[in-house]
């Protein structure tokens, strides 16, 4: 039976159990089959985000090899979309976020052949994915994400309910066309995934006053 994980690399349960796997199925999905130029070591792919402020996202298989994952990061701490200067382009002359309760998700990764080998496919694993950040968001007062995707991943994460707001057109980065959005993590997304109910006109009244 497939499991969704939570955790960080400072924590010792996490980092021996799932994060080698995690690496491994990354370097399988960035490196091997979207041929990104990612660094690597050993067959694991990794960069220098993936320390013990991130959070990571995991789905496994009943052996707890990992299908899917991805990362979330706090904008007040360095991160992708803001430091790396290949993505300046993406937010067409807009200042990517510095605000604590604005995280980053990155480093989205669905291995499709192993999901599907194991009767859990692609867009199952990537509403675990997506359902599980949401929750986090909840429980932890994060009002909004952003994030960079292939306009792919970016297909995906609408089919699947989110609302993207793009910072600009899509920009070819490297053999990848890519965009930088933001999802808010707001009623209409708590609805869509978590099952919340919207609020009443009234409420909405109440809200505004």
């Amino acid at each position: 039976m497939s499991q969704v994980i939570t955790g960080s690399l400072q924590d010792p349960q996490f980092a021996q159990s799932h994060a080698q796997s995690m690496f491994r199925m990354r370097y399988r999905v960035f490196h091997e089959r979207l041929q990104w130029e990612v660094k690597c070591n050993d067959g694991m792919e990794s960069d220098q985000f993936d320390d013990n402020y991130s959070l990571y996202v995991v789905v496994t298989d009943e052996d707890g090899k990992a299908q899917g994952s991805w990362r979330l990061r706090p904008t007040t701490l360095p991160y992708m979309m803001a430091d790396v200067p290949a993505f300046e382009p993406l937010l067409h002359g807009q200042r990517a976020p510095r605000a604590p309760r604005v995280w980053e998700i990155s480093r989205f990764a669905v291995d499709a052949d192993e999901a599907d080998r194991n009767s859990f496919g692609l867009n199952r694993v990537a509403r675990a994915l997506v359902e599980a950040s949401t929750q986090l968001a909840v429980d932890n007062g994060i009002d909004e994400y952003v994030i960079v995707v292939s306009v792919a991943i970016e297909r995906l994460l609408k089919n699947l309910g989110l609302v993207l707001h793009r910072y600009g057109p899509a920009v070819r980065i490297g053999k990848v066309t890519t965009v930088a959005c933001r999802i808010e993590v707001d009623a209409h997304t708590r609805h869509v995934i978590l099952g919340h109910p919207l609020p009443t006109p009234i409420e909405d009244l109440k809200v505004a006053a």
